[in-house]
């Protein structure tokens, strides 16, 4: 299907970095492949995956802070249809992805009705060991397409209906007053929590001496949303809340630097989350930030959040899910976006870990608190 003027018009005004674009839930991968097909290049699912594996287990990153801001560098200088982005795989070929930007996509959806996508900027895509294996699983290989891309390419759109052209948001927002307030009204409540107190007890008793600068949430969710099960962001985000005063108090400074990073965030977001000090920040900040004087917090990410920071960090503090032996590279078994592979128990020996009364909290998902020993 060809452009129409109002489509490249579209193309013009709905820019993926505005604060308030209603970006559908359906992302579309860049295609891809190797610029040169390594001679050694697999030639079976099985024989890559013993790679992949081989890679891992060998201690090679399979995320940098480099690869990121080489990548996104590539992304934010807005690339035009048919232009060349280049990464580099995780045996170190390189891999070229060809921007769509602007190009349109016909599907139809689940209720029958077609549906018509408009492809925005490109964002980076974040592929764990465990999801290398099971796309093999699902799709095989391909002669030019390299299999090991643990940072890939994607394509948000905007959705329009096709016979109108009228724009479909997908997750309709609350009035700015209503979510700051409740935003508001939950964060008295956590703060008044066992929860929360405990959490508070354990920092004061076992990370008072670690040099900590700055906070970060992970995928924490947008509190705007209009659905029924908001409250969980809200009350995440008032950890980080709880975060800032315990660092503030112990440090007798003012509010420490805090940030959050989620794709979901709109500026009503932006705004609630910028009066009570957190800054909300777009991909990939976040891990260019995170450091080993960080506190770094997620819970449920639909992003590989414990493999990225096993690669890139050792933080001071993590808070997210209990980590035991959830590898999820075995085919036949579920693959999971945040998996607790080798990797990450190799790091989390590193660090005591301490049950803060959340672990049965339905809003927090099992999760605990880790600590990083002091060196001797």
């Amino acid at each position: 299907m060809k452009d129409s003027p109002n489509m490249a018009e579209d193309q013009q005004k709905y820019r993926h970095n505005q604060s308030n674009l209603n970006i559908s839930n359906q992302f579309f991968g860049a295609r891809y492949r190797w610029s040169t097909v390594p001679q050694d290049a697999p030639q079976s699912t099985e024989e890559a995956q013993a790679l992949i594996d081989q890679l891992y287990l060998s201690g090679g990153p399979f995320f940098s802070k480099e690869m990121i801001r080489l990548a996104f560098e590539q992304c934010q200088r807005k690339p035009v249809r048919g232009e060349m982005l280049y990464i580099n795989d995780v045996t170190g070929a390189v891999v070229e992805f060809e921007c769509q930007t602007g190009e349109v996509k016909i599907q139809i959806d689940h209720d029958g009705e077609k549906s018509t996508y408009l492809l925005l900027d490109p964002v980076l895509s974040y592929e764990c060991r465990a999801h290398l294996k099971h796309h093999l699983w699902w799709t095989g290989i391909r002669e030019d397409r390299s299999p090991f891309c643990s940072l890939t390419l994607l394509h948000p759109s905007f959705k329009f209906k096709t016979d109108t052209r009228e724009p479909i948001d997908p997750t309709p927002r609350r009035p700015p007053e209503a979510v700051a307030q409740e935003f508001l009204d939950r964060s008295r409540k956590w703060q008044k929590s066992e929860v929360a107190q405990q959490l508070v007890h354990i920092l004061c008793a076992h990370a008072a001496g670690h040099e900590i600068s700055k906070i970060i949430g992970l995928a924490l969710g947008a509190i705007s949303y209009d659905t029924d099960d908001r409250s969980r962001s809200f009350v995440q985000h008032a950890l980080l809340l709880t975060l800032q005063d315990w660092l503030m108090g112990r440090d007798k400074k003012d509010k420490p630097v805090c940030y959050a990073q989620d794709p979901a965030y709109r500026s009503v977001d932006r705004q609630i989350l910028k009066e009570h000090g957190i800054e909300a920040i777009d991909d990939p900040r976040a891990w260019l930030e995170i450091d080993n004087e960080s506190i770094v917090f997620s819970v449920a990410p639909n992003v590989p959040v414990k493999e990225i920071v096993a690669d890139i960090a050792r933080p001071a503090i993590v808070i997210w899910e209990r980590v035991g032996y959830n590898d999820a590279d075995r085919e036949g078994k579920m693959s999971c976006t945040d998996p607790d592979s080798p990797r990450v128990r190799a790091m989390l020996a590193q660090y005591e870990v301490f049950d803060f009364g959340a672990e049965d909290d339905p809003d927090f998902c099992k999760t605990v608190i880790y600590i990083r020993r002091c060196s001797s």
